[in-house]
């Protein structure tokens, strides 16, 4: 047998496996992770311009600007950010009014994601005013500790805690708790939420040392928008609301305890909607008068037995922008009518930079 014959279809045969084991590694290569450069910007305005609630709280208007640039590096599923939270109130005569570090790890993926550090509040589930008013949640952004979300087609559940004060030269420290979570059967829903929130100062208290708050409050609803096409969201909801507060003096405690009934109807179309909340029970926060937004970082009209709000407004989103015009009229006990007006702009951007040979 001539040789030549015998060698040139091996060779030809080491030169192909040689090539296809080339290829096969270079497209294993091309789908192995590889660390990846992230930035995110996140620009909030917001006039907060609050009437005729002399009852419950100080008149107001707030008038701020928020800016958080970001970088990091992601890993997969992986990130670790870095930056930092500016806060600029307009009329205060400071350049900025608040500097805040932000630096926090984040796992994410289909159903699960996890943050550990100081990041923004932004990544929680949508929550209710009773909870945080709209304007904590933008301007005191920062939270500082853990949060973990599991997430489904159907529902999810949530843990944090946020330990936002710890002095422990002035004997200082104070942590929130909180979990929650909601779950929908077709039209029907069920959510709740509970909330712990422990305070320790020996500057902010003067008749007790230690501090203790629960709230929580459990609904069950329906959306008549899985009826028909035009909406895009129509509920109807009705549970509980209560809270109970506790001041530490020694060996004694003191608890001031509120629950009620509350019931929303909700229309959303288009980006307008229509929103009325009524509250029947006893009076809730019953130390806002002493300690305000240092302690409640929630709705202060639930100190009515009586109370209903009637909110109206208009939100358009565009891939990053958000504006959002808000009108909130405030029914009490009291003769007053109290009246809140919110204007809004947000941008919002979180990119990848990928490399060339991974672009579409």
């Amino acid at each position: 047998m001539n040789r030549n014959n015998f060698f040139r279809p091996l060779a030809l045969l080491l030169i192909y496996i040689v090539v296809s084991g080339l290829s096969a590694a270079r497209a294993a290569a091309a789908d192995t992770v590889r660390p990846q450069f992230r930035y995110a910007v996140a620009f909030r305005t917001m006039l907060d311009n609050l009437e005729d609630s002399w009852d419950y709280l100080p008149t107001r208007t707030i008038v701020g600007t928020t800016l958080t640039p970001m970088v990091g590096v992601q890993y997969g599923n992986h990130a670790l950010m870095g930056g930092v939270f500016l806060y600029t109130r307009y009329g205060s005569g400071q350049f900025l009014d608040k500097i805040d570090p932000r630096i926090y790890y984040q796992y994410k993926d289909d159903r699960f994601m996890v943050a550990a550090g100081l990041f923004s509040r932004d990544l929680l589930k949508p929550s209710r005013l009773f909870h945080y008013t709209t304007a904590f949640r933008t301007f005191s952004n920062t939270m500082h500790g853990f949060l973990g979300q599991y997430t489904t087609e159907t529902g999810y559940v949530e843990a944090l805690i946020d330990w936002y004060l710890a002095d422990v030269s002035r004997r200082r420290d104070g942590f929130v708790f909180r979990v929650s979570g909601a779950k929908r059967f077709g039209g029907f829903f069920l959510d709740g939420q509970f909330s712990y929130h422990h305070r320790g100062d020996w500057d902010l208290f003067v008749d007790c040392k230690v501090y203790d708050r629960m709230q929580y409050d459990f609904r069950v609803g329906y959306d008549f928008a899985v009826l028909q096409s035009v909406f895009k969201s129509i509920y109807l909801t009705a549970g509980l609301v209560g809270d109970a507060d506790q001041k530490r003096v020694g060996d004694d405690y003191g608890l001031k305890a509120g629950l009620g009934f509350e019931t929303t109807v909700n229309l959303d179309w288009k980006g307008l909607y229509l929103r009325n909340t009524f509250y029947y029970g006893q009076p809730q926060m019953q130390y806002y008068a002493d300690y305000g937004g240092e302690l409640y970082f929630g709705d202060p009209f639930y100190l009515s037995p009586l109370y209903d709000q009637l909110a109206i407004g208009y939100i358009y989103k565009y891939r990053w922008l958000s504006v959002g015009a808000h009108v909130l009229l405030f029914f009490t006990d009291s003769p007053q009518i109290a009246n809140q007006q919110l204007l809004s702009v947000s941008f919002d951007m979180d990119e990848l930079v990928r490399g060339k040979n991974r672009r579409p």
